[in-house]
């Protein structure tokens, strides 16, 4: 079931996003993987705000988490969660182009128009 998989609430915590109108978390999720959490501030449609939840198993927490929400009309909302030894993450698109985010406290965030195709992880420096 859908429990076994989810996040567990009492592991969840606020992650520092530096985008104004979207708020997200972390959380370890039920198998041992990760989950992240992102919600709009604003509603997305009348009285209805968008909430992304992404969890990945334990074996794909070496390399972290993206969780990607979409809201029509808007940018395309992407917030990634990342090792400690992370210092950047580079984001490939599926026009092409390629734009490398800084990270912040595990995190990282990206509004964008295009959707990711992939994201490699820079260590160190």
């Amino acid at each position: 079931g859908m429990a076994s998989h989810g996040p567990l609430l009492a592991s969840i915590r606020r992650l520092p996003i530096s985008l104004p109108n979207v708020s997200a978390w972390i959380a370890k999720s039920a198998d041992g993987g990760l989950c992240v959490l992102t919600s709009r501030n604003q509603p997305v449609v009348s009285g209805a705000y968008g909430l992304g939840i992404d969890c990945g198993p334990a074996s794909v927490s070496e390399a972290g988490v993206t969780s990607e929400m979409e809201a029509e009309g808007r940018k395309t909302v992407t917030v990634g969660v990342v090792p400690d030894n992370v210092s950047s993450v580079q984001v490939a698109f599926t026009d092409g182009s390629k734009e490398t985010v800084p990270v912040s406290g595990n995190a990282w965030t990206l509004e964008s128009d295009a959707h990711i195709e992939n994201t490699r992880n820079v260590v160190g420096g």
